[in-house]
């Protein structure tokens, strides 16, 4: 658990949210990370960064990257995290086999289930977050339909969310109704109007999460 609430705990903190290093969750990446990329890791990046990218991509790249943690983590002797992954890779052993046992393929169960809902996970946090001065602006508010913000517990207003990270996720709806207007003031107007609108204008152009804007050092989360 700490190894998944840590991290985003530290995403909450609004001054340093999308910077790369001290946000985990940040897709940008600083000059000096940047700079050492070759030139097909960057074409890469950017076809993550279309929406198509996130739903098809991304997801590979989360699970290359989560591997790569848990091979670090054992190279390295981290025991909290050798533990979490020792533990983690007997449950899923046995999940797997119960499936086998059942008649029912783990690897259709990663292709079918797993790796699709993943890529789910990819519309909400398309661009959830940008760079700005204002650390208010920098959380999106997402207007999108029933289905979407039931599908993602309302973590659309995530604007909402990062003001108030205590709020259960029934009444950030609410909440934002209740300040539609201050909220939309206090983010600087980074309003969208559903995730189709995500689709329209990103489904082959990448947004811009390349390069943090801001003169940071060190690397970002891929």
């Amino acid at each position: 658990m700490a190894c998944t609430a840590t991290p985003h705990l530290a995403h909450h903190r609004n001054d340093h949210l999308t910077v790369p290093v001290d946000d985990p969750e940040s897709y940008y990446f600083s000059d000096e990370s940047w700079a050492r990329f070759r030139p097909w890791q960057k074409r890469v990046i950017h076809l993550r960064n279309t929406f198509i990218g996130r739903l098809l991509l991304a997801p590979l790249i989360d699970i290359v990257q989560t591997l790569g943690s848990a091979w670090a983590a054992f190279r390295r002797v981290q025991v909290a995290a050798m533990l979490m992954w020792v533990i983690h890779g007997a449950l899923l052993a046995v999940l797997f086999g119960w499936m086998s046992h059942l008649g029912f393929s783990p690897l259709w169960f990663v292709l079918a289930v797993s790796y699709p809902a993943l890529a789910l996970t990819k519309v909400r946090s398309f661009f959830e977050h940008r760079a700005a001065d204002d650390p208010l602006a920098r959380s999106v508010i997402n207007e999108a339909g029933l289905f979407w913000r039931v599908l993602f517990l309302n973590l659309n207003y995530h604007s909402v969310h990062h003001d108030l990270p205590g709020v259960p996720w029934y009444g950030l709806k609410a909440v934002y109704l209740h300040n539609r207007d201050a909220y939309q003031q206090r983010n600087h107007g980074f309003l969208v109007k559903g995730y189709g609108e995500w689709l329209r204008h990103f489904w082959g152009k990448p947004v811009d999460v390349t390069v943090h804007p801001g003169s940071y050092k060190g690397e970002g989360h891929e």
